[in-house]
């Protein structure tokens, strides 16, 4: 995190958000199916990598949604939403699919959400490539 201006003076923001879904899909899906413990903290190396990509990039994306004035309490809305209200809806949905179907499923489906946020984002993009249009 300390050194990302390399990464995104390399690469858009939302390329690096898309790499970093692509990296948490690759871990979860892995997750599922890993057994050797070598493997699994290789796996768990990814999170840094998914972490620090994902967290620049939405620092970064908020505050070129916001103007000059309003960047700390964009900022403060970010943060709130993800590490708050996030966190939270993650922590008690995660909690039930954990009783329901036990770990291994629940990497699954924590790879099929970072999937599906993968997607929406490239979605997003191609809508917003034909509104510029």
């Amino acid at each position: 995190m300390i050194n990302s201006d390399i990464i995104f003076r390399r690469f858009s923001t939302d390329n690096v958000l898309f790499f970093s879904f692509m990296v948490a899909v690759f871990r979860w899906m892995a997750l599922f199916v890993a057994t050797s413990p070598a493997f699994i903290l290789f796996l768990q190396i990814l999170h840094a990598v998914t972490y620090g990509t994902f967290h620049v990039s939405s620092i970064l994306y908020i505050d070129s949604l916001t103007p000059d004035e309003g960047k700390t309490l964009g900022q403060a809305v970010n943060n709130a939403v993800t590490y708050g209200l996030g966190l939270m809806v993650g922590f008690f949905i995660n909690g039930y699919l954990f009783e329901t179907f036990g770990t291994f499923t629940l990497f699954m489906i924590s790879g099929f959400i970072a999937l599906a946020g993968g997607v929406l984002l490239k979605c997003s993009q191609l809508v917003d490539r034909k509104a510029t249009k």
